[in-house]
């Protein structure tokens, strides 16, 4: 697992030297869960550990671009469920995954890395999501990431936040539920009670986050509103 953090860093650090100003650079530590055929509307039931690293470039003072590459884990029992025929059913699943995201950031405020004045800002993300969950049937997904955040400056040079973030994905296999619905070995007569196969599965992460500024911003040539 450092190891993977330490690959994750160097590689954000390699990519940032293609950027000439506005980057920075950052980790993210939370918790991920899970929501689907086990867990329907529970939020952060059975979360795990989410670690990772991101890379941001700043377009001006209200829009990003960001990637992240985050590892953690997924995972959920039917024998902690309220209801009775998740009791029955006794399903379980857990994998880990790997989840690399390329958002854009909208800040309701002007915001700018280091700035004394304009140092915080609400936030919206939306983007693309590239996934790896290594327990998974078919691991390789794609989902659509969204979530809500809040940023704020700490120093010249850092910054931090928190967000909240959900993935919707394509499948209905994360937890594997719908792949026993023709099983009759398992201990439940009715195959609806053993998954939805329309109900594709959701994970989500909250968090904080650092982030480094690695460059200066601005140009001493330029005017004071476009010297970002």
């Amino acid at each position: 697992m450092k190891r993977n953090i330490v690959v994750i860093l160097l590689l954000f650090l390699y990519c940032s030297s293609f950027s000439q100003k506005r980057a920075d650079i950052g980790i993210f530590v939370g918790r991920s869960y899970y929501l689907g055929d086990l867990n329907t509307n529970i939020h952060f039931k059975e979360s795990k550990m989410a670690l990772g690293a991101i890379y941001r470039h700043n377009f001006d003072y209200r829009w990003a671009l960001r990637g992240s590459l985050i590892m953690g884990t997924l995972g959920c029992t039917d024998e902690t469920s309220a209801y009775k025929y998740q009791l029955l059913r006794n399903a379980d699943f857990q994998t880990a995954f790997y989840d690399f995201t390329a958002q854009m950031e909208f800040n309701f405020f002007p915001y700018k890395p280091g700035d004394a004045k304009m140092n915080n800002s609400p936030y919206v993300a939306a983007g693309f999501t590239f996934f790896m969950a290594t327990d998974c049937p078919f691991p390789f997904q794609v989902a659509i990431p969204f979530g809500v955040g809040y940023k704020f400056n700490i120093a010249k040079k850092l910054s931090a936040g928190f967000e909240w973030t959900f993935r919707k994905s394509f499948t209905d296999l994360l937890d594997y539920t719908t792949g026993f619905d023709d099983i009759p070995v398992l201990g439940v007569d009715y195959p609806y009670q053993r998954g939805y196969i329309k109900n594709n599965d959701w994970y989500s992460m909250a968090g904080i986050f650092i982030t480094y500024k690695l460059f200066g911003f601005g140009n001493p040539c330029q005017s004071e509103y476009n010297k970002y």
